[in-house]
């Protein structure tokens, strides 16, 4: 299967509208036709390819030290790796990896220090001119700089079948590879555009795909990249790597959590910050990301309930909007709460012992509730939105004090808006 989630029968071998040939280059062998509609625009575009594909290897495997692809068995001529140049974005599709399959099981990669025994052979297609762009009204980029971004993304795929090409978490496959992008081409933004289905969806389970009863949470597992970011930036890049080398012998959560561990951190600490962090925008380039979107707002003495809940490894925000002190109260079966207020671009984090604490809401200028639901869905199909209720009350009880305090530079109001149906919304396209 491709690790964009549609499952294929069998492993499918490129064919080409006219008569196939190819140029090497140091590490990558280029498939493509002269001839039909599979057709290069060029053969400075083939070597455009070879260059692109020479450089993103440099900076994955060399400088990043992810693990080269095994060897394909002479699948495409030789054990170079293959990459087809395909009219595939004629429908969409930018690019694609595909491996998997009993087809191109290898067992243990030669070319890495560890021992596997699900790594995979895959080859890459991307498409013969990327014509198309003009057509799909995107002038964010360059052909070049789609290309490259494509390129980079794809690769990535490959060297994750190297160490496990049957991994179940389909959500990490895109969520890696779309941050690495971001790393070999970091002027280029693309993968921004995907951010939308995590900022103003923040309540999503981990693993769906989005985009079945929101419009907000399309292409969310791709979104998710910003968690990798903050595992970069927080832990380290090879933190990130690690997880893929963990996935060799463990599947879904678990190699995140032993990466995790050996970065000396937990998998529920480093979400507990990444959901402060989407809050307060506390990335390298948070400025430039989009605002978060509230759950709701709610005040003393009334009782906040959201309309559905918050997902598995996700998070609800609610501002509390007070100027006396109040104890904020979270009632809810196995979700946890952490109360930030903001003040003089500044965040305060408190912690709720027992889903509770009190708080001096006039000392700050905003304060927020954060529902996180820590559990993990086994499937994606095991996500469901779990509900709870938000009782804030005047108190007279003596303020928690907070754990901690850092500068939040990049903090902007989030809001509340309303969810847009995606029935009614592509109707309206």
């Amino acid at each position: 299967k491709s690790p964009e989630g549609e499952e294929e029968e069998y492993f499918e071998i490129p064919t080409f509208s006219g008569e196939e040939q190819t140029i090497d280059s140091e590490h990558f062998r280029i498939h493509y036709t002269l001839s039909g509609s599979d057709a290069v625009s060029s053969l400075e575009y083939i070597n455009t390819v070879a260059e692109i594909m020479e450089y993103v290897w440099l900076v994955e495997v060399e400088q990043m030290g992810w693990a080269p692809p095994p060897p394909d068995g002479g699948f495409g001529g030789d054990d170079s790796y293959d990459v087809y140049l395909l009219n595939v974005f004629e429908d969409g599709t930018a690019g694609y990896s595909d491996g998997g399959f009993p087809e191109t099981l290898v067992g243990d990669n030669p070319r890495t220090p560890f021992v596997e025994t699900r790594s995979h052979y895959s080859y890459l297609a991307l498409d013969n001119d990327y014509a198309e762009l003009d057509e799909y009204g995107d002038d964010s980029l360059t052909t070049l700089e789609f290309m490259q971004s494509t390129a980079a993304h794809e690769f990535n795929h490959a060297l994750q079948f190297a160490y496990d090409g049957e991994e179940p978490a389909e959500w990490l496959w895109e969520a890696t590879a779309t941050w690495v992008q971001s790393q070999v081409y970091p002027h280029i933004h693309d993968a921004d555009e995907e951010l939308v289905s995590v900022f103003k969806s923040p309540d999503t389970c981990q693993l769906a795909y989005g985009g079945e009863t929101r419009v907000e949470d399309e292409n969310h597992w791709y979104g998710l990249w910003i968690f990798m970011q903050y595992i970069s930036e927080n832990y380290g890049p090879e933190t990130v790597r690690a997880t893929w080398e963990h996935a060799r012998e463990l599947d879904n959560y678990a190699p995140l959590e032993v990466a995790l561990g050996d970065a000396g951190t937990s998998l529920d600490e480093a979400f507990r910050g990444f959901s402060i962090a989407l809050l307060t925008r506390d990335f390298e380039r948070g400025g430039e990301y989009p605002t978060l979107r509230l759950e709701g707002i709610t005040t003393p003495e009334a009782l906040f309930t959201p309309n559905d809940g918050v997902g598995q490894m996700a998070a609800d925000y609610i501002q509390i909007q007070a100027d006396v002190p109040v104890t904020v109260r979270l009632e809810a079966e196995s979700l946890h709460g952490m109360l930030v207020g903001l003040r003089d671009g500044s965040a305060s984090l408190f912690p709720m012992d027992d889903n509770q604490a009190s708080v001096d809401a006039g000392q700050f200028d905003h304060l927020y509730l954060i529902v996180l639901n820590e559990n993990q869905a086994a499937t994606e199909y095991d996500c469901q939105f779990t509900p709870y209720t938000v009782r804030v009350d005047p108190t007279s009880k003596s303020a928690n004090l907070p754990i901690i305090t850092t500068p939040a530079p990049n903090f902007d109001l989030p809001q509340v808006k309303a969810l847009l149906d995606p029935e009614e919304y592509w109707d309206e396209d």
